[in-house]
């Protein structure tokens, strides 16, 4: 694998450089919710986040914010520099790994997330075929979520879901 030289800019510099052309972490494309620590849940809410808390058999509580995010706007976070869920700071995904140790360009990376983005549409614009239809998912349809799949995993998925 070839290695890309970046600019001399710091790391931090060049993963907002492609985050802040991504976004498909926050846009309900990668994940449909966000985890929320329990200390989180009410600031969460203060920001219009829409919260959903499932209580376990054994009386445990886990807290997401509903996908896609309503403050992502415009590219970024619309409270980035004031707050934003700890899973979103901590999250990376492996397309940023690998843009920021020089394995992929940005523009590499940015026809990544233009596949992925066409994808999604595909796999929406086959759902709504089938329901139309009112009938079982078509090859067609089980196909695009496979690719979909495939990216998600291959390139924004990191064993999971992001964690608080």
């Amino acid at each position: 694998m070839t290695r890309v030289q970046l600019p001399l800019r710091s790391q931090a510099e060049n993963g907002a450089q492609l985050c802040f052309r991504c976004g498909l972490c926050c846009d309900g494309s990668v994940f449909d919710r966000t985890p929320l620590s329990t200390e989180e849940v009410e600031r969460a809410q203060t920001y219009g986040l829409e919260v959903m808390t499932v209580i376990g058999v054994d009386g445990s509580q886990a807290s997401s914010a509903q996908q896609p995010c309503p403050l992502y706007r415009d590219g970024r976070c619309s409270t980035h520099g004031d707050w934003r869920p700890a899973a979103c700071s901590a999250y990376a995904c492996r397309l940023l790994d690998s843009y920021l140790v020089g394995e992929r360009s940005l523009d590499a990376c940015l026809d990544v997330i233009l596949t992925m983005r066409e994808t999604v549409k595909e796999v929406a614009a086959q759902s709504l075929r089938d329901d139309a239809a009112d009938s079982r998912q078509t090859p067609e349809s089980l196909l695009a979520r496979a690719a979909l799949q495939r990216l998600e995993h291959k390139y924004f998925i990191r064993g999971g879901r992001p964690s608080a």
